[in-house]
């Protein structure tokens, strides 16, 4: 609101403003006289002044002019003031110029009884009156120095302001390069109703709007200048930029984007904003004045932020913007309806707000508003502001995507401005309010937007509190309002004992987890807080443990709905539920309870996961639920034996799994999926290679693994890609079947299998494997065992027990063996038909399978030992003289020298065979010696090589065989490397 000024000094209406712009003459005609007075100084020296525009038009729009003004006393006074000579006004105002300058130091002395001389003179007289009392300002101005509010008695009068007025008007015109029009609104600020005189300067000369406005928020550069003169100076530009955008309402939204590109003038910013809402009469969901401000506190630009956030930190409780967001925020709140209907559901408070659906948004943006003053310009709210905020956060909303975003905003607000439960009855309000939000949750899980969870997000917030982890609470409800705020530990004391103690007992919480919807396809691009974060939570602090409540079958369903990329938080998930099932809480063992809590997968449903299980045999989950499952089952089996000492004290302990399950998975064929897509297992494969390792080492042989990178990497050709490769299983039977006749159909067949993908030629290995007897015949190609081991070696990268399974049936005789067969009697590869041993392609397949089975065994022998510890009693512990304990302590030893007796007795076994094959050259003779026309050099080189690997991983196995009638030069190849010792 402008100060009140006589009838003569209102303020330039916008219409005629916007007519002198266009020059509608036409429009002028119709506007009354009082209103065209302050325009008198332009269109006066416009119908004078020749003009360049000799269009008709123009003409015709002078004559109206001249009638406009025929009948107006004012024109010709003006008339008298156009009539001086300004060449000779303009050199006399120079010359006063130099001399004020030359005594600039001095202050401005403004005449007395100057009011009587300016009636008395005649007009270049005037002219020169208003030029003294202008240029002591503008010289200041130019010369930027500061300038203080003068008290000018010519400026005081309102009786001769508009004759002055027209002066300055006509001046600026006449002489712009002595008066320039910008400096002269400057240094009108400065005198009495000096603003009114530039906003009708400005009227006459509507081309100078912007360069004006740009100019008068650009503020003075003083050398020396107190804080009440740049405080004043500020306001005076203000009320002068106001009254230019009350004149020149369509420019307003750009000054208020100039003050913010020029960091200038933050009030002007907000008053422009509010008289901007003002003039606009349709109604939006979110205001102009919450959206402005947001933007400011929560944008990207912290110069922008810093610049704002100062103003509204130094702003009195009574300013002008405090008071129209109060307004807005009880326009929200008065108009939450009670709804009768609503009152009689036991799960809302008796006295409750309804919130409507069409101020969700607007209430959502308030919270971040209130929450952005409070957190980033370090607002205080009065007691009016917080029991408003209080009472619209604790609103209760349409169970929409609007109003589950509202709550989640309010929440967040609640955990970030713990200050505004200043009372009873303020926590009686949020305690009512949580308690509708935690029974609501679940239908809001439906209602919401994907990837975004409200009940995550309060389900986690009364996690993280019940683990006394406040600042974790506020960083949660921090990424929920999108802002960093600081909220000191000790104000969420009582807050959190509302969470722990009234509304969210830990027995709810875990009760509520587990009912939870299971986030579906879950991926490491979704982003907020979900389920499994919640769950995970939990999981570390036992909770579920504690209140007995089952979590396995989520877990099971959310491994289930994995979805690539990994997402981070399943791989430590898994890893603390398989820690909850098998290591005690305590360190006290507190004897488990049939039907308690986690419980591990069932054995049917983890095969569920591969599709072994039901009718169809193609598994329904992705590659990233069975990698999950698979990391499981094998943590839950280092688990269980890396614990067992402990565990065999329990009584009802957790069991292991057959080993007929691990033999079931696919293990290798996910491995070799798993490399060929990366993002399905993002930091869960070197934690997989690691439980191979350790449990599984048959798997990861080395030289199976230096195999399966060339059929990994190995791109397809163009025929496989154009899809031109039709062969079935029979034809590569009979191909094999025929190879000793016409080894043609083979060769092409193994040929086309060896290009394509490993995963791509999983279902040929009964016709391969059932084809290999045929190719021992002394008639078939070498070319074709070679073509055969490079299949067979593709196929032992992606199902090798499977694949090993199968071809020793087929290579021995009315067997039907099964893998543990294999690895109780790893001997049993070389009782195969003994024709094989001719062949060396074949021959390194046995051998390599050879190998296989001996790790496995090991590693069985090593498992058992494990899982069956010496039972420990206390009381003979301390005794250790006792012949109890030094049974005891010797049965532990025992076994382990039993196991490495076992393992050593099958090394030398497997030893005494291979030499014994290499010595059936001569089966008649009495000589030993070796020879090489029945038993191939490359055989011989084969058995050699691979007796010198087992010599050199175990020296003692040297000592365990007899190496008496072989020749010298076989026994000194195969303990080369072995030490003297053994």
């Amino acid at each position: 609101d402008f100060k009140m000024l006589p009838w003569n000094m209102q303020p330039i209406k916008s219409n005629v403003f916007t007519s002198m712009s266009d020059l509608n003459i036409q429009e002028l005609l119709r506007t009354a006289k009082e209103e065209l007075r302050a325009l008198l100084p332009s269109l006066v020296r416009m119908s004078l002044c020749p003009s360049l525009d000799k269009s008709a038009k123009w003409q015709d729009d002078r004559k109206y002019l001249l009638q406009l003004l025929s009948d107006m006393e004012a024109v010709n006074e003006i008339v008298s003031l156009l009539s001086v000579d300004f060449h000779e006004l303009e050199a006399d105002g120079r010359k006063e110029q130099q001399m004020r300058t030359k005594i600039s130091a001095e202050e401005p002395t403004f005449q007395q009884g100057i009011l009587l001389q300016f009636e008395q003179s005649e007009p270049a007289r005037k002219f020169r009156i208003v030029i003294s009392e202008l240029l002591p300002i503008v010289i200041r101005i130019e010369s930027n120095e500061s300038c203080s509010q003068l008290d000018s008695e010519l400026f005081s009068s309102p009786a001769y302001l508009e004759e002055v007025s027209d002066a300055i008007c006509i001046l600026c015109a006449e002489l712009p390069s002595f008066l320039n029009i910008c400096t002269v609104c400057k240094a009108l600020l400065y005198f009495p109703n000096g603003i009114w005189v530039l906003s009708k300067l400005v009227a006459n000369n509507p081309e100078s709007f912007s360069s004006v406005a740009h100019s008068l928020l650009q503020p003075n550069q003083p050398k020396l200048s107190s804080h009440d003169i740049l405080v004043s100076d500020e306001q005076l530009r203000c009320e002068a930029l106001m009254m230019l955008s009350t004149m020149n309402p369509s420019c307003t939204l750009t000054l208020r984007s100039l003050c913010v590109q020029q960091y200038q003038l933050p009030q002007l910013a907000v008053s422009l904003t509010l008289h901007h809402i003002s003039s606009e009469s349709q109604e939006k969901s979110i205001s102009d004045l919450t959206a402005f401000i947001s933007g400011l506190l929560l944008g990207n630009d912290s110069k922008t932020r810093t610049w704002f956030a100062t103003y509204i930190r130094h702003a009195k409780e009574d300013d002008q913007l405090r008071q129209e967001l109060i307004k807005e925020l009880k326009s929200v709140v008065e108009t939450a309806e009670i709804k009768t209907e609503m009152k009689q559901e036991e799960s809302f408070p008796e006295s409750m707000f309804l919130l409507l659906e069409e101020h969700c948004l607007k209430a959502a943006a308030l919270i971040r508003l209130y929450c952005s003053l409070k957190a980033i310009a370090g607002l205080k709210f009065t007691a009016e502001e917080s029991e408003l905020v209080l009472r619209l956060m604790t609103c209760f909303p349409p169970l929409t995507p609007t109003g589950i975003r509202f709550v989640s905003l309010a929440l967040g607000m609640l955990l970030a401005c713990p200050a505004l439960l200043s009372g009873a009855e303020q926590e009686r309000r949020v305690v009512g309010w949580i308690k509708w939000l935690a029974s609501r949750s679940s239908e809001m899980e439906r209602i919401g937007p994907e990837g975004s969870s409200f009940a995550e997000q309060l389900l986690l917030t009364a996690i993280h509190l019940h683990g006394d982890r406040r600042n974790a609470a506020v960083r949660l409800a921090c990424s929920t309002l999108g802002m960093r705020i600081k909220v000191p530990s000790q104000s969420l004391t009582r807050l959190r004992q509302i969470f722990t103690e009234e509304v969210f007992p830990t027995q709810v919480i875990a009760a509520h987890a587990t009912k939870v919807p299971v986030t579906k396809k879950l991926n490491s691009t979704m982003t907020g807080f979900l389920p499994v974060h919640c769950v995970y939570q939990l999981l570390k602090t036992r909770a579920f443990s504690q209140c007995r409540v089952p979590v396995n079958d989520w877990i099971y369903r959310q491994i289930c709905s994995a979805s690539a990329p990994l997402h981070p938080q399943l791989q430590p998930l898994i890893s603390q539920y398989v820690s909850t099932i098998v290591t005690p809480a305590g360190k006290t063992h507190q004897p488990r309870q049939e039907g308690a809590v986690n419980q591990p997968f069932q054995y049917a449903d983890i095969l569920t996961v591969y599709g072994m299980q039901g009718t169809s045999n193609e598994p329904k989950y992705s590659l990233t639920s069975m990698l999950l499952m698979l990391y499981y089952v094998l943590l839950y089996e280092d688990s269980i034996l890396s614990n067992m000492k402990a565990l065999a004290l329990l009584p009802n302990r957790p069991q292991r799994y057959p080993a007929a399950l691990i033999n079931q998975i696919p293990v290798k064929l996910l491995l070799y999926n798993a490399q060929r897509q990366p993002k399905a297992c993002q930091g869960l494969y070197p934690a997989l290679l690691g439980l191979l390792a350790t449990h599984l080492p048959h798997l990861c042989m080395v030289g199976d693994w230096i195999e399966d990178l060339d059929s990994i990497f190995t791109k397809p050709s163009s025929d496989v890609k154009k899809n031109k490769l039709q062969i079935s299983h029979e034809q590569l039977f009979d191909g094999l079947q025929k190879s000793s006749v016409n080894p043609a159909p083979a060769l092409m067949h193994l040929r086309s299998l060896s290009k394509l993908s490993a995963d791509q030629i999983v279902g040929f290995v009964r016709p391969l494997t059932s084809g290999l007897p045929f190719l021992l015949n002394s008639k078939v190609s070498r070319r074709v065992h070679q073509e055969t081991r490079e299949l067979w070696l593709k196929l032992n990268s992606v199902i090798p027990r499977k694949l090993w399974v199968m071809t020793i049936n087929a290579l021995k005789a009315n067997s039907n063996l099964s893998f543990d067969d294999l690895v109780n009697d790893p001997l049993l590869p070389l009782t195969v038909d003994k024709r094989l041993f001719e062949h060396p392609e074949l021959l390194s397949i046995i051998l390599r399978l050879t190998s296989s089975c001996l790790s496995a065994s090991r590693s069985q022998a090593s498992t058992l030992l494990r899982a069956h510890p010496t039972a420990e009693n206390k009381s003979t512990a301390t005794r250790s003289a006792s012949p109890l304990g030094i049974h005891q302590a010797a049965s532990e030893a025992e076994k382990e020298e039993l196991r490495s007796a076992f393992i050593s007795t099958q090394n030398s076994a497997v030893v005494q065979m291979l030499i014994e094959i290499c010595m059936e050259g001569n089966r008649t003779g009495n000589s030993p010696e070796i020879n090489l026309l029945t038993c191939k050099r490359e055989v011989h080189c084969l058995i050699c090589s691979q007796l010198h690997q087992m010599f050199i991983e175990d020296p003692t196995l040297a000592r365990l065989v007899h190496f008496q009638g072989y020749p010298r030069e076989m026994v000194s190849v195969l303990v080369a490397g072995v030490p003297s010792k053994h």
